[in-house]
């Protein structure tokens, strides 16, 4: 174990644990205060001060003002009191990433300032004095990452402290700015856990438990970063599927993830279906010409599409009784299990939008019509609606919502083209509305637009029914959206919705058989960022 002496970092020289402060309060208290707590609400005064001691923190000192407020132990516990419940799906003792942080941030430089960081760039969108602190702390982070990345890991030892470091400034990049991925910590987070891997049987059963967990972390930040993010524009060879997904739950099936909730699989295989969209639509965007490898391309990517497909149909979602309990009041186990079936019927509609043979095929073998199979793909919207509409506002499930109310949102198109007085006949418009109701109706009133407009409201009871079930699934997905720019880091959720309305925008404009697609409206306009 002296391999190990030299991974143990000093209490670090940040201002959080200065000298200067050696012996000042780390949790401070206000003359009308009693102490601030570094754990969230859902603890007792019992456990919130076990953790604390755990934690090694010095309490009140009467040496310093109580009118003061240190501006490095206010972020660290906003961090355990608001961020961290925002950046998990569920937030009590279960949870690896709060577990990590009360444990090491005492200790690890790097980890203290990135804690700061996110604090301070989830406080900065309103309150603007602390966009200058987020500034500072992000760069005092990576300066302290790239010092412990510099240190040779100990191979018995998983860097617990180093990789949520990572997770923590990478995946809250977007908050900042909405087209900062984190790349260079994934792919630093990726070396690190991949050379953990090969020595799995050197770690302890904890280090193990937590290589997984943190496997399971980079999995899910990987699939939001390869969503929106062309790192090759070269087309590239399309995923194969056959032996890459898991056929049934593993025996891990029954753990939770803040992040992939209780099905890491399920998270996998949508994955899995927005890569093969992607690459489709690569293929289909940039080949012009139709050649011998073109079609065997494209007949790849439907047969690896229809093996997906079935996956899905046939691939079970975890009971709640085989689940254990979240520790979270606002997020029991069933709502974890209904964002699983959501993420489920996401991948699939990705599928069947994309794939057009797909449902074609599909609903021919009901016996269904090609409009049958065009609103299969509404169908399919409309119930990740129904699952989101039962799942509380409250829920911690929130921050994995974002890219359900994508997927419903690009679902929801109209089969008929939308009609724009404005666009046709403005002046006539504005003569109409502003004329005597008295007066004889002029020549001017039948203008031939207008006969237009009246003839597309002449719509069939069926016509009818979808486009208000279309409307109402555009208005839940905006109210959504709407909700979780003020309960989550906004500047992300706002590109979320410029994109959806820019696709519903393109589809208003051609109606049934457009041809317009998400990802390249996505691609066009550079409304991209971490959706989740």
């Amino acid at each position: 174990m002296d391999s190990c002496k030299s991974f143990v970092l000093n209490p670090c020289h940040v201002d959080i644990l200065s000298p200067s402060y050696s012996n000042e309060t780390f949790i401070e208290q206000t003359k009308d205060q009693g102490p601030l707590s570094m754990t969230s609400s859902y603890q007792s005064p019992e456990e919130a001060s076990q953790s604390i001691s755990q934690a090694t923190v010095t309490l009140y000192n009467t040496g310093v003002p109580q009118t003061l407020t240190h501006t490095p132990t206010f972020l660290i516990d906003y961090w355990f009191q608001t961020v961290c419940a925002t950046w998990n799906s569920f937030d009590s003792a279960k949870n690896l990433n709060r577990s990590v942080a009360l444990e090491a941030f005492a200790y690890s430089e790097g980890l203290a300032c990135s804690l700061q960081s996110m604090a301070a760039a989830y406080l900065a969108e309103y309150l603007p004095h602390f966009r200058g602190i987020a500034i500072s702390t992000t760069l005092a982070a990576i300066q302290a990452i790239r010092r412990e990345l510099s240190k040779t890991l100990c191979p018995q030892v998983l860097p617990r402290h180093l990789l949520l470091s990572m997770f923590c400034i990478g995946t809250s990049a977007c908050w900042t700015d909405p087209l900062q991925f984190g790349l260079p910590f994934l792919k630093e987070t990726k070396t690190i856990l991949q050379s953990y891997k090969q020595s799995k049987h050197l770690l302890s059963k904890d280090d193990q438990d937590a290589l997984l967990f943190f496997n399971n972390s980079t999995m899910y930040w990987d699939m939001l970063c390869s969503i929106i993010d062309a790192q090759d524009p070269e087309i590239i060879d399309p995923p194969a599927t056959s032996s890459a997904m898991p056929s049934q739950p593993s025996s891990s099936q029954s753990s939770l993830h803040p992040w992939t909730g209780v099905s890491t699989e399920i998270m996998e295989l949508f994955f899995r279906s927005i890569l093969l969209c992607k690459g489709f639509r690569a293929r289909m965007t940039h080949d012009h010409r139709q050649s011998s490898r073109s079609l065997q391309a494209a007949l790849y990517y439907i047969k690896e599409a229809r093996e997906l497909y079935q996956r899905l149909k046939s691939f079970p979602i975890p009971a709640e009784q085989d689940i254990c309990d979240t520790g979270d009041t606002w997020t029991p186990k069933s709502h974890l299990v209904q964002i699983a079936e959501a993420y489920r019927l996401a991948a699939t509609a990705h599928l069947y939008q994309t794939f057009s043979d797909l449902r074609n095929q599909d609903t021919s073998l009901n016996g269904g019509s090609l409009v049958d199979a065009e609103y299969r793909v509404l169908e399919l919207g409309s119930n990740i609606i129904r699952i989101l509409e039962k799942i509380p506002l409250a829920s911690g499930t929130r921050c994995i919502q974002p890219l359900l109310c994508l997927t419903a949102g690009i679902l929801m198109k109209f089969d008929v083209p939308v009609i724009n007085p404005q666009t046709h006949t403005p002046k006539l418009l504005s003569d109409l509305l502003s004329a005597d109701l008295r007066s004889a109706p002029t020549a001017a009133h039948q203008d031939p637009p207008f006969g237009d407009i009246r003839h597309n409201t002449l719509l069939s009871p069926v016509t009818t029914k979808r486009c208000i079930e279309v409307s109402q699934g555009r208005r839940f997905v905006l109210e959504r959206l709407s909700i979780l720019e003020t309960s989550l880091p906004p500047k992300p959720i706002r590109v979320v919705k410029q994109l959806v309305q820019a696709v519903w925008a393109a589809y208003d404009g051609q109606g049934a058989g457009s041809q317009v697609h998400w990802i390249d409206i996505m691609a066009k306009s550079n409304l991209r960022t971490i959706f989740g």
